[in-house]
């Protein structure tokens, strides 16, 4: 009996990415009080470093507050990755109320400045129709802005449109070709939504050796449901060489992490094994042997 179920997975995987990190150099590697003294002579770089500084509590106390007044100075001057980090505090609502209209007005300074990470934000915001009017079309270029620059991230989303035909006519094969850019990246989310077409036969030849190298994929950079869909095919010599070893292995990680349903086929597995082998794989102490 067949326990792969692809459709309740697929929505796992279609969640539109945002990039939620503050950029610039890290302020530990940085001479602090050196920092802050530019940073008041009015240095925008340096006000953004000591803005990151107390983002993330890098050789200093964490206050968001701080970083909002330092990260507004230097974006008031132009810097994008200010401008960026500025508009990621208001789209968080940390150290200043949430305004994804502010969001929006300081992502967009950024990425019309060409910084990717603010424009596959900003096309998030009009995905989404926060702090702008919703426009599919408008998000689909900021993200396509973002992807021609190698943003991963933007690579995903934008293969995510294609896929579903939000903002610019469906395809699939263009839906392979940004999720195949990302996922060479190693993006999971885009080695995921890779497999996924590699299985179904969409946008790319049918393929379920391929599809099962991407969902192995992903499961090893710790994608639970990918843990199990690669778990599945394992127990059942799907697009790779039967082995219930691996599946039990591959299935008790996705238990492990979160996924009920994996436990049935997992017992499965376990029952075409000797307890001797699952004891070596999960490197478990073995019991003596009595001594005759």
């Amino acid at each position: 009996m067949s326990h792969f179920r692809t459709g309740p997975f697929v929505l796992v995987v279609l969640v539109v990415l945002v990039a939620a990190l503050a950029i610039a150099v890290s302020a530990s590697a940085l001479d602090l009080e050196e920092t802050r003294r530019r940073a008041t002579t009015g240095d925008m770089r340096a006000q953004n470093d000591l803005g990151l500084a107390y983002h993330h509590g890098d050789g200093i106390e964490q206050d968001a507050f701080e970083a909002f007044r330092w990260y507004s100075a230097a974006a008031s001057q132009g810097l994008a990755t200010a401008q960026y980090n500025l508009g990621l505090l208001y789209d968080e609502g940390s150290g200043v109320a949430r305004d994804a209209t502010q969001a929006g007005r300081w992502y967009r300074a950024a990425a019309e400045q060409g910084l990717a990470i603010a424009q596959n934000n900003l096309a998030l915001l009009y995905e989404r129709g926060e702090g702008v009017e919703k426009n599919d079309v408008v998000a689909a270029r900021w993200y396509r802005a973002a992807a021609e620059q190698g943003l991963a991230l933007s690579q995903y989303n934008l293969g995510l449109a294609y896929q579903t035909g939000r903002g610019l006519a469906q395809s699939y094969e263009q839906a392979a070709e940004w999720y195949r850019k990302a996922a060479e990246q190693d993006l999971v989310e885009a080695a995921h939504a890779l497999g996924m077409l590699y299985d179904l036969g969409k946008g790319v030849s049918k393929d379920p050796r391929e599809a099962s190298a991407w969902y192995r994929r992903a499961a090893e950079a710790g994608d639970s449901v990918a843990r199990y869909i690669i778990g599945v095919r394992y127990l059942e010599g799907d697009g790779v060489a039967r082995e219930p070893l691996k599946a039990y292995l591959w299935l008790s990680l996705a238990v492990a992490g979160g996924i009920e349903h994996a436990a049935g086929p997992r017992d499965e597995a376990a029952a075409a094994i000797s307890p001797r082998d699952i004891e070596a794989a999960l490197g478990l102490p073995r019991p003596p042997i009595a001594a005759k």
